[in-house]
């Protein structure tokens, strides 16, 4: 199953990560949903599918957002690319930021439908890789 660009539309809880990571357990990722700058996705002029993303603290603090209206050296968007989305720039210091996010649609003993997004983080050295689950069931999955 390759994941289409409206599957990955949602609010993520932050479950799981690596020391380090950019996203902590109790964050959540907003992609797409309209909430905090998560712009639903469009066809740029070069043809590229993006979507707007927020990371949010539990208290509701913007981490980092596509509605934050700062200028960056590159849109803070998600980019859509054969089932994934990544985006590549600089974090809140100026430091390289990527973010690679792949998705999995799974089914609860119940029977009940969930997705899950997984992802990496790399911030600076690209030596220092962040690996973290968030999961859309508000259930818990």
């Amino acid at each position: 199953m390759v994941a289409k660009i409206a599957d990955f539309i949602g609010e993520y809880n932050v479950t799981t990560m690596s020391e380090g990571s950019v996203l902590q357990p109790g964050m959540k990722l907003h992609i797409g949903n309209g909430q905090y700058g998560a712009t639903p996705p469009v066809l740029t002029d070069g043809f590229y599918i993006t979507v707007g993303f927020a990371i949010v603290q539990p208290d509701g603090t913007q981490v980092l957002t596509s509605g934050d209206g700062s200028p960056n050296a590159v849109p803070l968007v998600l980019v859509y690319d054969e089932g994934t989305l990544w985006w590549k720039g600089f974090d809140s210091v100026q430091e390289p930021l990527r973010i690679y996010i792949s998705l999995a649609q799974g089914e609860t003993v119940g029977g009940l439908p969930f997705k899950a997004v997984y992802g990496t983080t790399v911030a600076g050295d690209p030596e220092q890789v962040g690996v973290w689950g968030a999961d859309g069931n508000p259930t818990g999955g």
